[in-house]
């Protein structure tokens, strides 16, 4: 069954613009027939009093088929319903063909017992369908066929074929198509005027994947049509309806890509591209093939295979991403303003927007831990803020210096800090995060004379690093106070004071550390780190010679 008409747009494609001679599209109309005993849908101006196949339908018909929810979807009270609206889908009714699904409904030998009772409609029907191809009405001025968008002589094809010459229609129906001489009123249909957007197809046009972009589709996110074409600012642009000198414009709709799908992105391998052959789109940002991530499943869709799973979570960019935690599932740890829990759309607008939205959005280290303050936590990745969870923990002691044995500890002491989400050492491993990794053992202070430090992540310690005492230095120191597995989770001043990394004064052997010695003794050979209090030396800029890598001592 063909489908009912749903919108101006498809309607404006069967309005009456060439009836010259007809009273008006919802003026009654005599019975007709025409000159070969044709029955036609309504009267024309040649009637001669043969049978009009709406006031057939409307006898027996329409009560069923007819409404927001005619039964079988097809729509026996309006022409288009009856003939379908070109849409490319095969309609009930086939100009030509009396045996078209229409006819077999009422044909006695095949009609079931719903449609039995209306044979004695059967062979008007037929004659209709068949050697009558559907005509609209009998007229001296046009075909019957005007008004079917599946007829050669339906009124959009020879609008098309006059080089779109809409002054050959104003001639007959108005400058404004408001009715003219022929009193008849293409506005009646075509509620915006035949020159509207929607005259000839939708907003957005029905073809291929338009909805699914316009709309949101699966994934929510609603696209401009300016994305993918240099929209007409009136129908007569070049380009559009006509070529640039003038004729008839034959060549396909052209796909311009905007800056969205050009988004920059290092793994592009060209620009963006339609292939109307294939009809695929290529090194789109919106489609992740810029992305040249390995884990997605189709970067490059075929337009017209709608609902075949083409723009759905995992064919852009991998679930998760190859250059991601490959056991990580929760998206919304890291995108929570684009997606909830559940890997639901609560923000479509964030997603493909030429950006990655990462945690509250600014841009920085701390959108997803950290604070405007610190990009360390608190709070961490999953919103703890108290020092006893282990995203938490002693990352704000070390920060801010709040043990005062130095100025502050950096960030790249104890891990790869990333430049960029995606890099390496980042997200492409399970949590927590990696802690003393070896490719920062050239700047990191925790390695410095020698020292091999690591983390324990079951017992929540770090031990032979140097910040805690590890390195060649103290490697003799036999104290028995020492505390060099700090632990993490707990940020007191048990776990760095002064005679935890090493003692007071260290028991190495060397001269000047021997019984006896007291703190304030230490600044006659180390001035420049500690002073005649005890107190550790820090500059307003929290620069300071104690644990800095190097001894420093006077003789």
């Amino acid at each position: 069954m063909s489908r009912p008409p749903t919108d101006a747009g498809v309607l404006a494609l069967l309005c009456a613009a060439f009836l010259a001679t007809a009273a008006g599209c919802a003026r009654p109309r005599p019975i007709a027939s025409d000159s070969r005993g044709c029955p036609t849908w309504q009267a024309g101006d040649l009637s001669s009093g043969g049978p009009e196949i709406s006031a057939l339908f409307a006898e027996s018909c329409t009560s069923c088929h007819s409404g927001p929810t005619p039964a079988a979807s097809y729509d026996l009270s309006s022409y288009l319903g009856v003939v379908g609206d070109g849409s490319g889908t095969t309609p009930a009714a086939v100009a030509g063909d009396d045996h078209s699904r229409l006819v077999q409904k009422l044909e006695p030998a095949t009609a079931d017992s719903i449609h039995a009772p209306f044979s004695d409609l059967a062979s008007t029907v037929a004659q209709w369908v068949g050697q009558c191809r559907l005509e609209f009405f009998d007229s001296a001025i046009h075909a019957g066929g005007i008004l079917n968008p599946s007829d050669p002589d339906f009124h959009g094809n020879l609008l098309r074929q006059t080089g779109w010459d809409f002054g050959l229609c104003a001639s007959c129906h108005g400058s404004d198509f408001t009715g003219g001489a022929a009193h008849v009123a293409c506005t009646t249909c075509h509620a915006a005027g035949p020159t509207a957007c929607n005259t000839c197809h939708g907003l957005p046009p029905a073809e291929g994947a338009h909805a699914t972009h316009v709309d949101g589709g699966v994934l929510g996110k609603q696209f401009a049509c300016t994305e993918c074409h240099v929209p007409p600012k009136v129908w007569s642009d070049p380009g559009h309806l006509l070529a640039a000198d003038g004729g008839v414009n034959t060549a396909p709709p052209s796909v311009l890509f905007g800056a969205l799908a050009a988004t920059p992105e290092t793994a592009r391998k060209g620009p963006p591209a339609f292939d109307g052959v294939t009809q695929t789109c290529s090194n789109v940002y919106c489609h992740g093939d810029a992305f040249a991530d390995a884990d997605a499943t189709r970067t490059r869709p075929v337009w017209g295979a709608i609902g075949q799973g083409q723009a759905a979570c995992g064919t852009c960019h991998g679930l998760p991403p190859s250059n991601h935690d490959p056991g990580s599932t929760h998206c919304s740890a890291c995108h929570g303003l684009v997606v909830d829990a559940n890997r639901n759309f609560i923000a479509p607008a964030l997603h493909i927007d030429g950006k990655v939205e990462l945690g509250d959005g600014s841009g920085t280290c701390s959108a997803c831990h950290g604070s405007a303050a610190s990009p360390a936590p608190p709070p961490d990745l999953e919103g703890d803020t108290d020092t006893t969870a282990i995203g938490v923990g002693a990352h704000q002691s070390h920060l801010q210096a709040l043990h005062r044995l130095r100025g502050p500890v950096a960030c790249g002491d104890c891990h790869l800090v990333p430049t960029a989400p995606g890099d390496p050492g980042h997200v492409d491993h399970p949590p927590p995060a990696i802690v003393f990794p070896t490719s920062i053992s050239g700047s990191s202070l925790a390695f410095a004379d020698g020292a091999t430090p690591s983390w324990d992540h079951a017992t929540l310690t770090c031990s032979t690093t140097y910040c805690h005492g590890g390195g060649s230095d103290l490697a003799n120191d036999k104290s028995p106070s020492l505390h060099r597995t700090p632990d993490w989770t707990q940020v007191d001043a048990n776990q760095a004071a002064c005679g935890t990394c090493h003692g007071i004064p260290p028991q190495d052997g060397v001269g000047g550390h021997g019984p006896g010695t007291s703190l304030s003794d230490c600044v006659k050979c180390h001035p420049g780190t500690i002073d005649a209090n005890g107190t550790i030396l820090v500059d307003a800029d929290g620069g300071s010679e104690h644990i800095d890598g190097v001894v420093e001592h006077v003789p």
